[in-house]
Order: C-alpha cells, then structure tokens, then sequence
C-alpha cells in the first residue's frame, strides 16, 4: 500500500493525526503518527481488540492505520426539533449502539467520546472519526466511564433538543450522573426505555411515580395520599351531616352505648 498524505488535521505531543489517500486505490484513511514509544507500546498492545487498519515502523515513528469518513458532527448535523419522539429515542440509542459496536478498547472510546468525535449519517446511524490526541490517553479508563461520558451527552441532547417525553428519561439521567451510577452501556439503553409519548389512563393515586426515587419522594408521596383520604373522610362526613342531620355511623356508635348502658342500669 502507498500512501499519499492529503492534510494534517491534529498535532499534539504524542501523536499527529493526518488524512492519506491510498494511491493504487483512491480510498481515503485516516493515520495517526505516533511520536512516543510509550504511547506506541500500549497501542501495540491494545491492536488485538482495536480498529487499527494497519501498524508500521516509519523510522522512529509507529504509524496506525484507520478508516476514514466523511465527518458528519452530531452536534451540527443532529436536528432534534425535526424529529418525533420516536425519532429521538431511536437516534439516542443510536448513539449508545455506536459505543458498544465500535471495537475501541475503552481507553480509546474514553477520548473519542470527551473529544466528542461521534457523527450522524443521512439515515440517522452513527460512527466515529478518530481525529482525536494521545496526550491524555489513560489505560485505567473502563466502560464505566465511557458510559458515563454517553450518558452526558444524551442528556445535552435531551436539555438542547427534547420535548416532555424526555422529562421522566432526562431526570433520571441526571440523578445517576450525579451519583456516577452508571456501569455499562447496558443500563444507559435501559433508561431510554423510558421515553414515552403515547397516551396512558392515569391511576386512581395519580401516574406511576418516577423511576429511581429518592426516600424523600417516597415519603412525600405516601403522606399526600394519606392526607387525600384524610381529606375524603372528612367530606364525606359534612355530607351526611347536611343530608341527615348528623353522621349516621356516630348515630349508631351512640346507640349502641345507650342500650349497653340501659342494659346494665336494669340488672
């Protein structure tokens, strides 16, 4: 393969990112330069569950070959306000299906996610571009962050973007991301379940709480329906005290002593 360089596109300390064009076949690929032997040692050995397309010597250089496409940023191109719920909700599980089918070991999912390198085809699927510097590249990075990462920028897109069916989705979010709640990728698909716009009866104690409550809300809840029945009796009550003149269960709790105490007076 011969390579003929089209552009730089990064330069860091560790590595530069360029765009090559193969000349024996006019397809385009994306290269990273590595500079450090540090940083091309961990890469070589991270190749088995990488994206690398090709790693060779050049000089004292490791260059990595990847695939190139045309970048499509989510950030401009994604047009939420366009889109039904239903839309959204598939183009936000999109995004963690790209997460999950990248092949990327997670330290490199981790800077491709906080560098924001993910883009949006025509038909609303998602890929990545691996304009991204090796500076900061950590080892340590697990899914857990990387989910992290992807539940951030749902949530941007939801605050940006959504509309009343993403409330219940978005606090929920929210709340994990504070509490650095989310594990996998697996629990992120879980919550976007949650966006819903379709009609639903409401029940007699008002609509399904919202998922992951806090104690606070639990309480909240139970004494508002407490201090609803609460408040039903004592209608009910006035009621029977305008309708009848009294409140017949006091009428007969009060006739019952009467005849107990008349009883006794007898013997």
């Amino acid at each position: 393969m011969s390579l003929k360089k089209i552009g730089t596109l990064k330069e860091g300390r560790v590595n530069t990112v360029c765009v090559c064009a193969d000349t024996d076949s006019d397809e385009w690929h994306t290269l990273w330069e590595i500079k450090k032997h540090k940083t091309a040692r961990l890469l070589m050995e991270m190749q088995g569950a990488s994206p690398f397309a090709e790693c060779r010597m050049d000089g004292e250089r490791l260059c990595v070959l990847l695939s190139y496409e045309e970048p499509r940023p989510l950030g401009k191109f994604y047009q939420g306000g366009l889109y039904t719920w239903e839309e959204r909700r598939r183009i936000y599980g999109n995004i963690v299906e790209a997460c999950v089918n990248a092949a990327v070991p997670y330290p490199l999912l981790y800077l491709l996610l906080k560098e924001r390198c993910i883009n949006i085809r025509q038909d609303d699927s998602m890929y990545f571009t691996y304009y991204i510097l090796l500076d900061n590249l950590d080892t340590d990075k697990a899914e857990k962050d990387c989910a992290g990462l992807a539940a951030g920028l749902l949530a941007e897109l939801m605050e940006l973007h959504g509309k009343k069916e993403e409330r219940s989705c978005l606090a929920l979010i929210r709340k994990k991301l504070r509490r650095n709640a989310y594990n996998s990728f697996t629990e992120l698909v879980h919550d976007i379940k949650f966006i819903d716009g379709r009609k639903r009866l409401s029940l007699i104690w008002g609509r399904i709480p919202y998922p992951e409550q806090s104690t606070k809300d639990k309480l909240f809840r139970i004494l508002l329906i407490i201090t609803a029945v609460l408040v039903a009796a004592a209608v009910l009550l006035v009621a029977s005290q305008l309708m009848f003149g009294d409140i017949p269960l006091l009428r007969a709790f009060s006739s019952a002593v009467r005849k107990i105490g008349t009883e006794s007076l007898l013997r």
